[in-house]
């Protein structure tokens, strides 16, 4: 009697494990993706800081874009003097929350281009191209990004560098890539 109890409880205790199991990789499926430009970021001290600047893609778990402030919120939080931490906060339409954070590190100046001749990862060969501001909501960080993303994406060796106008004013990124 006591042995068919136990197993009973033994294969009580299982199924709930299970069933929690199954019932949290459920809810991770359901849960929204939030993307950034990048997960640590630099800016200058005198850059205003607009979190949705840094947001690339905000997707419920259907993949419908929610990057608006009706899904999408995010309080700053200054570290120190040279640190902000955002925190955000999206939920979709069905009530699913997700919170991220990233910590942008404050410089005096900043350039946005990474340094150097990297190499690309992926298959194609691509051609130089250039990626202005006005593409980007006059965004430098995401225009940046979307330089370094598309050498990135390509078989080549590339290089970031600012594309300035003729009064010397930022305004684009040139992702310059070697044949």
């Amino acid at each position: 009697m006591i042995k068919k109890i136990l197993c009973g409880a033994v294969i009580v205790i299982t199924v709930c494990f299970i069933g929690v199991d199954l019932y949290q990789n459920f809810k991770e499926s359901r849960q929204p993706v939030l993307v950034f430009v990048e997960e640590k970021l630099r800016t200058s001290t005198s850059d205003q800081i607009n979190g949705y600047q840094y947001v690339l893609t905000a997707q419920d778990h259907n993949g419908n874009d929610i990057l608006d402030t009706e899904h999408l919120s995010f309080e700053q939080e200054k570290e120190d003097k040279n640190q902000i931490k955002i925190h955000y906060t999206l939920k979709d339409d069905e009530g699913n929350i997700l919170k991220k954070t990233i910590v942008i590190q404050l410089a005096e100046s900043v350039e946005y281009a990474p340094n150097g001749t990297l190499q690309g990862t992926g298959t194609d060969q691509k051609e130089s191209k250039i990626f202005y501001l006005k593409d980007y909501d006059n965004n430098p960080v995401r225009t940046m990004s979307e330089a370094d993303q598309y050498g990135y994406s390509s078989s080549q060796k590339y290089e970031v560098k600012q594309k300035l106008n003729e009064q010397g004013d930022l305004e684009g990124y040139e992702c310059i890539i070697e044949n």
